[in-house]
């Protein structure tokens, strides 16, 4: 029989359950579920996670999760996340009506973002700069929500975001406005949410827009033409790309200042994600085996065991006899026991992309790289995707290599 659907408003049944990470660990990875019954660790930190699933509306439920170091608390805070998801009308809400201003709900919106729990310090950033940068300076905020509140305006603002400054751009306003109209749809001011749904549009041409003035001033003074400022998150660099900048970082005095010369060499090397970069330990480099535990935590297969190219073998063992505890890459001002920052390393890695003729490359650009360049030459595809980290090989083809990288094994059948 099946189960009865929830009502808007309703939460199913609430789980409690605990979970133990490495003492010394900061973020929210490296979490793990500890087995009922089981005991943490000595050397572990405990958290209890209290979770349920909560129907926002007649088309969308939402698994809330929040944390405490009790069984008691964790579930307290997730009663009182249910208790005010069911009076949105608290604190700025009451008396607002369709007719007030987009960014007065907006703005409220914003502050419940920064108290949520379940939420890490990156992606509260994201939102943070989107609600900042594209919703509350543009023309939209200023309209009234019932004419806000219709695709045709919602696909006309996310327009004007995408031609200004990208896709990528026009899918963190989208997300920032459906979470504002969600809001006020929860309080009944609205009917619906009418930009949950919406297409992104995808731009062709687009003016490359720099918000960031510094940015701008240091790829006037390189003298980078304006068309090649924009990010490609679509190509990857060749072997000899990728070995000219490793090399072109490795004496860098912003890299080496930034302590960020060698990071750049283990990324170019494994392909691997900047936050398992940045959660290594020294002990899990085996160097007498050339050997590098990534312990991933998006799935599985994410946990694997890399062989080491002989020259990033040395910049590791060179940099392991000067430190070889705790973190491979810790925080320069906090020592070697706490992980570092993976936004302040991605700020220094854009300017060092930018100094050597690669503006319109990401941090992820050294991963998909990786991928390129393992399956250009002759790599088996299942490899290139342990390699990665990634549990379904045609992932690995469909997302970092693409339909145009053709098989090496294709000239040979030809």
């Amino acid at each position: 029989m099946a189960r009865a659907k929830l009502a808007v408003g309703e939460t199913g049944g609430v789980s409690v359950t605990r979970e133990h990470r490495a003492k010394g660990s900061t973020g929210s990875t490296g979490w793990k579920a500890l087995p009922r019954g089981a005991r943490a660790p000595k050397s572990a930190d405990v958290r209890w996670v209290a979770s349920c699933t909560y129907r926002e509306s007649a088309s969308a439920t939402r698994r809330l999760r929040r944390y405490g170091p009790t069984q008691a608390t964790a579930r307290q805070a997730l009663l009182d996340a249910v208790a005010e998801l069911r009076e949105p009308s608290r604190s700025n809400l009451a008396g607002l009506t369709r007719r007030h201003a987009l960014s007065e709900i907006a703005t409220e919106w914003g502050r419940r973002t920064e108290a949520r729990t379940d939420l890490s310090e990156t992606t509260k950033r994201v939102y943070r700069d989107a609600l900042r940068s594209y919703l509350l300076p543009n023309a939209l905020a200023s309209r009234p929500l019932e004419e806000v509140n219709r695709v045709a305006a919602v696909r006309d603002y996310l327009q004007a975001v995408a031609g200004a400054h990208g896709y990528g751009a026009a899918r963190q306003a989208r997300n920032v406005l459906s979470g504002v109209l969600q809001l006020a749809a929860e309080a009944d001011v609205l009917p619906n949410n009418a930009a949950r749904g919406v297409e992104i549009p995808r731009t062709k041409g687009a003016a490359v827009a720099v918000r960031s003035t510094k940015r701008r001033e240091r790829l006037e003074g390189l003298e980078v033409p304006a068309k090649a400022w924009a990010r490609d998150t679509t190509r990857a660099l060749t072997k000899d790309e990728r070995d000219a900048f490793r090399l072109a970082v490795a004496t860098d005095e912003l890299a080496i200042k930034r302590d960020v010369a060698d990071l750049v060499q283990l990324l170019a090397g494994t392909g691997a994600r900047i936050g398992e970069a940045l959660a290594l330990r020294w002990e899990h480099l085996d160097v007498t085996a050339g050997t590098l535990h990534v312990k991933g935590t998006k799935t599985d297969g994410s946990d694997r065991v890399l062989h080491l190219p002989a020259w990033l073998l040395e910049v590791l063992s060179a940099r392991r006899a000067k430190s070889g505890v705790g973190y491979i890459f810790p925080s320069p001002k906090h020592g070697s026991e706490v992980r570092r920052d993976a936004s302040a390393v991605q700020a220094a890695m854009r300017i060092l992309f930018d100094r050597h003729g690669l503006s319109w490359a990401t941090v992820h650009t050294l991963r998909r790289s990786v991928a390129t360049i393992m399956h250009t030459q002759g790599v088996p595809l299942v490899e290139v995707a342990n390699q990665l980290g990634h549990a379904d090989a045609s992932m690995t083809m469909r997302v970092y290599l693409g339909r145009n990288a053709g098989a090496p094994s294709a000239a040979h059948a030809l």
